[in-house]
């Protein structure tokens, strides 16, 4: 059986579900997990040709899921298996007197010749994949050319020739459309276009490509098939191109079905929002039908793309705030650009540099306003998507040692930093009242003692004294208050921070049982104030974007 310290490789193409241990229902998540466990032991600069492999079979069932395709792996070193009838032949070629090739009297030459002579002479002609052992490609181009009916495996056959002849306007993905115009629901000959559009290389003429496809493929799968051709022109050609190409296709079809449709939007927007003007994208949220049944996760991306939509709107305003906020926005935009892979380790990467900027991200990110809730919104999401794939040890805690290191965070916070605190806030306060009770006694005795010399200096001391009491504690209350935040901002997040270079729980479950904790005794620890922290800790950004990140890198180690 398939795994990820022993993987079967035999198993792929044909089987990628067994490859990947998959059960028999089985979700992106499932398939993620399995993935991921995989490729953090075949990783693609030690093991290319095995990383290649995986994410082949990876992006197959990954489709399939999304679209609700059945997955038909093509296995590219067997292709004959695909047709019903590999053993089509065609008559054997006659050259004329002129065509014929001086006699070459070299032992390889005469053994070829031979082989070609028997080919004609043998009252069982060779098959067409014989003969391109032994025959030039050429020639079995052309006869296969003027053949007025040609099976699925020839139109194959005349695409894998294309690449060997020189014939202007007549190339791979041509010769494949020419098949799927005669044969539509040819499956093979589907794959293979699609394989095509998935390749690295960028077709040349890539939108007439797409506009030739959607002549030919008018249902609803024409957004399964091109899925990956609309990622390259959208990343390698202007958005202008990209619009009208998109739209002259859209005129092409004839289905009425929109599932297809739907799932391929929700695809392509993430990565186009960033790029599309706020007009087309406000077009394209009104002409998204949602079907009367539709699968959780497509709300819940729709949810997410109108927040991405929110963000782009307010993402100068959040650009002003500091270095680290270009940070994050570099790292939001990649993830979503530069494709699944390649966009999650740069997010990765720059979680590096958020953990190493502790008293920066804190200052930076003191108060919450509109823009902010919309990145954490984001930046949740995209967390959420990368541990999702982790394997089921690594994505969960075991509970009883989630409430011990909670309790001990709480006793730190308490022995070392709010009870010290506190007592010398009280302390400042105390002074101050002092203070203010002296000058009172003061200028009460002083009063009593001179009345009447000066009746209204008398009047106008007591009044004073009136007035500036009530200023006079406020200002002890707000110094008292201020000596305790500054403190607070200081050593208890940093303390948080702390915890979170071993841990990666999530902070609102930390704040919620340090709520819980409040008011309980631990040996001779009375653990108060807990309850203040635990209310800041939900809305400070600066300890989520940093123990989010904390999370993310333990989490994958």
């Amino acid at each position: 059986m398939s795994s990820p310290d022993q993987p079967d490789w035999n198993l792929l193409p044909a089987n990628p579900e067994a490859f990947f241990s998959l059960p028999g229902e089985y979700d992106l998540r499932d398939l993620k997990r399995s993935y991921n466990a995989l490729i953090r032991k075949f990783k693609p600069e030690k093991y290319p040709a095995e990383f290649q492999k995986i994410r082949a079979a990876f992006e197959v069932l990954n489709d399939a899921l999304r679209y609700d395709e059945p997955p038909r792996p093509i296995d590219n070193t067997n292709l004959l298996t695909d047709w019903d009838d590999p053993g089509e032949t065609l008559p054997p070629f006659e050259p004329e007197e002129s065509d014929k090739p001086e006699i070459d009297t070299s032992s390889e030459r005469v053994d070829s010749r031979q082989a070609q002579m028997s080919s004609v002479n043998s009252p069982h002609p060779l098959t067409l994949k014989e003969r391109l052992t032994t025959e030039p490609p050429e020639k079995i181009y052309h006869e296969l050319d003027a053949k007025p009916d040609k099976s699925p495996y020839e139109f194959y056959l005349m695409a894998l020739l294309s690449d060997l002849v020189i014939d202007v306007g007549r190339t791979f993905p041509n010769w494949l459309l020419e098949g799927l115009k005669e044969y539509p629901s040819d499956p093979v000959l589907f794959e293979l276009l699609r394989e095509y559009l998935a390749l690295d290389e960028i077709p040349e003429n890539l939108a007439g490509l797409l506009e030739a496809i959607s002549r030919v493929v008018r249902s609803d799968r024409f957004y399964y098939l091109t899925e990956r051709g609309w990622d390259k022109l959208l990343k390698n050609a202007s958005f202008m191109l990209f619009r009208e190409t998109l739209s002259e296709c859209e005129a092409n079809l004839l289905d009425y079905r929109i599932e297809h449709k739907l799932v391929f939007y929700l695809h392509i927007l993430r990565p186009a929002i960033m790029k599309a003007d706020i007009a087309w994208i406000d077009e394209v949220f009104s002409q998204i039908g949602l079907p009367a049944q539709m699968p959780h996760w497509i709300e819940e991306e729709l949810d997410f793309l109108e927040h991405l939509v929110d963000y782009r709107q307010n993402r100068r305003r959040f650009l002003s705030g500091g270095h680290l906020r270009s940070v994050i926005d570099q790292a939001i935009i990649e993830y979503f650009w530069k494709g699944e892979l390649a966009g999650t380790k740069r997010f990765l990467e720059l979680q590096m540099e958020l953990v190493t900027t502790q008293e920066e991200i804190l200052s930076e990110f003191n108060t919450v306003t509109e823009e902010l809730a919309v990145v954490r919104i984001i930046w949740n999401h995209i967390s959420e998507e990368i541990l999702m794939g982790l394997d089921e040890d690594l994505a969960s805690e075991d509970p009883e040692l989630f409430k011990q290191k909670t309790q001990e965070l709480a006793c730190r916070l308490v022995e070392e930093g709010i009870t010290p605190e506190n007592e010398r806030a009280d302390i400042i306060f105390k002074i101050v009242l002092s203070n203010v009770l002296l000058l009172n006694v003061f200028i009460i005795l002083h009063c009593t003692t001179f009345w009447g010399e000066k009746l209204w200096l008398d009047i106008l001391q007591l009044a004073i004294l009136v007035l500036l009491d009530p200023f006079a504690v406020y200002f002890g209350y707000r110094l008292w208050e201020q000596t305790t935040f500054n403190y607070s901002q200081f050593w208890w997040r940093l303390e948080i921070m702390r915890f979170y270079q071993t841990a990666r729980y999530p902070i609102q479950d930390v704040a919620q049982e340090l709520k819980h904790l409040n008011g309980k005794e631990f040996g001779k620890t009375k653990l108060l104030g807990l309850d203040k922290i635990a209310a800041i800790t939900r809305i400070d950004l600066g300890l989520w974007f940093y123990t989010t990140a904390q999370r993310l890198l333990t989490a994958c180690q």
